[in-house]
């Protein structure tokens, strides 16, 4: 069976949220999109939204797939990749509860510019497109949200492209162990979704990872990293160590 099969975005099945209607306005009210609308619209919104679940490692919707709606993410979180000719991924995002997934291919309708996959057990509200675009059409004040929001992340963008252009590859893999350990003993994530995060193949992230293991920093499991020394993996990553 092809990737494209095993990843097929269902299709929405539009109908009431599974989700008590008080949950997602809430969820709704919380996000700085929907936060400016008035209370009608946010419940017109509510009545149109649907509750879709997604297993760890299903995808929400795949690069170039056309827009049918956006989704406000209720729990879990969701990765954000694109992937090139070659099949290599790139992650540019990882998102928890409140964000908003899909609101600048809804704008003019064109397919997805990226893919989006749950990295745990994920609930989202799919709101229709059409009825997102009827909204921003009766209040500027929730596109010039929109704008606010899009700006953001074009400057978050860019500060990561200049990032990884002048960074090596054991920088930026630092940093991601870091962040995603805090002060967690175990890290779970393949090497695949490291590389993908960092920007580089597979079988380097995993070379460097065998070498943090032989300075004693981390040990390696199946699909998981332990720390073991979380000052000594700081102080690697703030004094620009190389690991190759």
């Amino acid at each position: 069976m092809s990737n494209r099969a095993r990843t097929r975005t269902p299709r929405l099945a539009w109908g009431p949220a599974t989700t008590g209607s008080g949950e997602v306005a809430e969820h709704l009210k919380g996000s700085a999109l929907f936060s400016v609308l008035p209370a009608s619209d946010v419940e017109e919104l509510v009545a149109a939204a649907v509750s879709r679940s997604f297993r760890p490692g299903q995808r929400l919707f795949s690069e170039n797939e056309p827009s049918v709606a956006i989704h406000v993410i209720v729990r879990g979180v969701v990765r954000l990749f694109r992937s090139n000719r070659k099949g290599q991924l790139l992650t540019l995002r990882r998102l928890s509860a409140g964000s908003v997934l899909g609101q600048m291919s809804a704008l003019d309708a064109s397919g997805h510019s990226v893919s989006a996959e749950a990295e745990d057990q994920v609930e989202v509200l799919a709101i229709p497109r059409t009825r997102y675009i009827a909204a921003l059409k009766r209040h500027p004040e929730a596109a010039l949200a929109l704008a606010r929001i899009l700006a953001d992340i074009v400057r978050r963008l860019s500060d990561e492209l200049e990032a990884m252009k002048f960074s090596t590859i054991e920088s930026r893999l630092l940093d991601k162990i870091c962040e995603r350990a805090a002060e967690r003993r175990e890290v779970v994530v393949t090497h695949a979704t490291l590389a993908a995060e960092v920007g580089a193949t597979r079988e380097n992230v995993s070379r460097l990872l065998g070498r943090l293991k032989k300075k004693g920093v981390v040990a390696l499991g199946r699909g998981r990293i332990e720390i073991l020394d979380h000052r000594g993996l700081e102080q690697m990553r703030g004094g620009g160590t190389r690991l190759s």
